[in-house]
């Protein structure tokens, strides 16, 4: 079961995987009854090996036996994730789940939160940035995820079944690149303080000229009144 958030877009898949020696088909609202009555009877009898569905339809697809969940588009929340990845394997079977991250996605679901209302628009925008932590943690997938269900999880007994695990990121020191931040800051205070007492010395020049002119003409002026009185 491949599953999207719009209805062109199964199609499209659909036809892709099609021309590419994969039998599959869509199946979402947009279809007429028939035509989605046999995809369905397709699906569950074997005769197609992909259905690519939108969520809503793809959840009510009982085959028991499904092998692979995959999320073309990353969800709107990790409780409709965890349903939906639950799909998989439920005869007893090995199940598994791949779902396709990207921010542009994240974005695509925030502009169709726009026009709803201001609250429905804030819990939607925490639901979402809960799907990007889990989309970017470098921690066991499976104890992320029952750790935001409130159920505790040793990651050892992931056995390596989430990417995380199997796959684990390089961990990278930072000492250098902090250091390099830190003398970087240092400079740039430097030269603001450099450039602030630039513009200070100007500012006293200018005060320095406007005395010296003054006190000359001042000068002048006494000149002038004793040639006078002479």
């Amino acid at each position: 079961w491949l599953g999207v958030h719009i209805q062109g877009v199964t199609e499209e898949i659909a036809e892709t995987l099609a021309v590419n020696g994969i039998k599959a088909l869509p199946y979402h609202a947009g279809l007429d009854a028939g035509t989605r009555a046999n995809n369905q009877d397709a699906f569950l009898m074997e005769d197609a090996d992909v259905i690519v569905a939108t969520i809503a339809f793809g959840m009510g697809i009982d085959k028991p036996d499904v092998r692979f969940v995959i999320h073309h588009e990353i969800p709107k929340s990790l409780e409709g994730y965890y349903q939906e990845t639950g799909r998989a394997g439920r005869d007893g079977g090995e199940g598994r789940c791949i779902a396709f991250y990207s921010y542009d996605d994240i974005q695509k679901l925030e502009k169709f939160m726009k026009g709803k209302p201001i609250s429905e628009q804030e819990i939607g925008k925490q639901l979402l940035n809960e799907v990007v932590s889990y989309s970017e943690t470098a921690v066991c997938r499976r104890r992320f995820l029952l750790h935001y269900f409130g159920e505790e999880f040793d990651e050892k007994r992931c056995n390596n079944e989430c990417d995380n695990c199997s796959n684990p990121k390089k961990k990278q020191e930072a000492k250098k690149q902090m250091t390099f931040c830190f003398i970087y800051f240092r400079i740039a205070k430097l030269i603001l303080l450099i450039e602030v007492l630039r513009s200070l010395l100007q500012e006293l020049k200018q005060i320095f000229l406007l005395v010296k002119m003054h006190l000359c003409l001042g000068l002048l002026g006494h000149i002038h009144d004793l040639l006078l009185f002479l």
